[in-house]
């Protein structure tokens, strides 16, 4: 075999045989062939070196390069995710969304732009519809035909990916309004008196419990008595209100703890606020309750709504550090920086069936009776309905609107905006966020005592037998004006 030796640096020779070629180090090959080629150790040394910082160089930018495209692609899914409608109220569950694009300040006369509308679903139950992941879900609840319905659809077109029926034991009280939560490729609905887990994108259940547990609350020992709370992803548990807190497993559904119950019907009918450290709160007629997500454990707990707050509760809403709940005949704003609540202020509940929305330092609540001045000699006035806005860190008015009877509508804000459906959700109202000025108003003909979904500049609202997608981008109010017919 013939073997050629070539110089290819102070460190390595290139060693050409008869069938290919080799790198090899000089210090590998016999000394009469490396002083034949002047080796330098010291040289060779250096310039190793000198290969091995140019190397780690490379691969540090390598790395960065890839970090960066890492961190760019999870903050783009966290700016999709954050602009999704996943859940009851919203992202945060406080009724706020964001919107990355500007929404329009005046609608056309027939209202803002229709994107898609579908009348093909079945009819039934009260809740409201919730956007993930390029999809909207709902839930129906077929009372007399003793039915719970869970339904995907395309965000696009409306389009109906899959639709799932579970039987129900009994023909409910009411029709049960229970809101999806979309987390972590699950769908997750509290139906009549069954809850379900279901993959988000086939449709295929997962897990199934009897939430029917025994009860010593009389308003919930009832046997057609519904539930109509909506589930919270914590820690990886899945917490529910049914009558008591529960907290289910979100892999395998199995119920890891039970904590007492709130009491009243709004211990079933309203849901829980996320807090940090993995905690949670619920309110009910008897107790405000903090527990922790994993265990159940309560860390505090202070008096419920009272006696006036029998039937259905408003859902704690976190903004910040500041919890807006009802306490005592009363809704209150407690900070909640340190170990124990510190209670800021307390006004009047206002409507028992509507949660308020919090965005910044403000919140947003409807008033069915609401007190105010007029007038030079500064007379009190009760009047009819209103969303009035209050100071976050205050509870001090900033502005309010009289609106139509708005009885179970919870207001909605995003892009600067305040949404509401008024006249037993018939219309939707939008008004100016900073100052309460009423912007616009259209006919939607909203199932009564749901609450609409932003999402994308969208906004998705529950119909008889379906579900109506809007635009709400002042580009897409221009495109409507520019395809009308004079």
């Amino acid at each position: 075999m013939n073997a050629t030796i070539t110089r290819r640096n102070a460190t390595y020779a290139t060693v050409i045989f008869d069938g290919g070629g080799a790198r090899v180090a000089f210090t590998n090959l016999s000394t009469n062939i490396q002083q034949a080629f002047g080796f330098d150790p010291v040289r060779a040394q250096a310039e190793t070196e000198l290969e091995n910082r140019t190397k780690q160089q490379s691969q540090q930018l390598q790395a960065a390069a890839v970090s960066a495209q890492l961190k760019a692609r999870i903050a783009r899914e966290k700016a999709l995710r954050a602009a999704d409608w996943p859940e009851w109220r919203g992202p945060n569950r406080n009724g706020s969304g964001t919107s990355a694009e500007v929404l329009a300040s005046s609608w056309p006369p027939e209202g803002p732009r229709k994107i898609w509308v579908t009348h093909e679903l079945p009819s039934g139950g009260n809740s409201s519809p919730v956007v993930a992941n390029g999809r909207v879900y709902v839930y129906i609840h077929q009372r007399d035909a003793k039915l719970d319905t869970i339904v995907c659809l395309d965000e696009k077109t409306g389009e109906k990916k899959w639709q799932r029926n579970f039987p129900v034991a009994m023909v409910t009280l009411h029709d049960a309004s229970g809101t999806p939560c979309i987390s972590g490729g699950r769908c997750l609905v509290m139906g009549a008196r069954f809850c379900y887990c279901l993959d988000a994108t086939s449709g295929v259940l997962i897990w199934e419990n009897d939430t029917r547990l025994p009860s010593k609350d009389p308003a919930l020992t009832g046997p057609r008595q519904e539930v109509c709370s909506s589930f919270a992803i914590v820690a990886g548990v899945a917490v529910v209100l049914c009558g008591p807190p529960l907290g289910y497993d979100l892999q395998t559904g199995k119920l890891l703890w039970q904590a007492p119950e709130g009491g009243g019907w709004s211990g079933a009918n309203s849901s829980v606020s996320i807090c940090p450290a993995d905690r949670i709160v619920s309110a009910g007629q008897h107790r405000l309750s903090c527990l922790d997500a994993k265990t159940g454990r309560i860390i505090w707990e202070l008096p419920g709504g009272g006696k006036h707050l029998v039937t259905y509760g408003v859902t704690p809403v976190l903004s910040g550090n500041i919890l807006l709940a009802t306490s005592q005949e009363a809704l209150r704003g407690f900070d909640l920086s340190s170990e124990t609540p510190r209670e800021l202020w307390h006004v009047p509940y206002g409507e028992e069936f509507s949660t308020p929305a919090a965005e910044a330092d403000h919140f947003f609540m409807i008033d069915p009776g609401f007190t105010y001045k007029v007038g030079t000699d500064r007379s009190t006035l009760r009047g009819a309905y209103h969303i009035v806005c209050r100071n976050l860190n205050t509870g001090d008015i900033l502005w309010h609107t009289p609106i139509p009877e708005s009885q179970y509508s919870s207001p909605i804000t995003a892009g600067g905006k305040v949404f509401i459906l008024t006249g037993n959700s018939v219309d939707l109202q939008m008004l100016d966020a900073l100052d309460g000025r009423l912007l616009a108003s259209t006919s939607v003909g909203a199932v009564r005592w749901s609450t609409p979904a932003i999402a994308h500049g969208k906004m998705f609202l529950r119909i008889n037998h379906g579900v109506a997608c809007y635009d709400l981008t002042a580009s897409g109010q221009d495109t409507a004006r520019s395809t009308t017919p004079p």
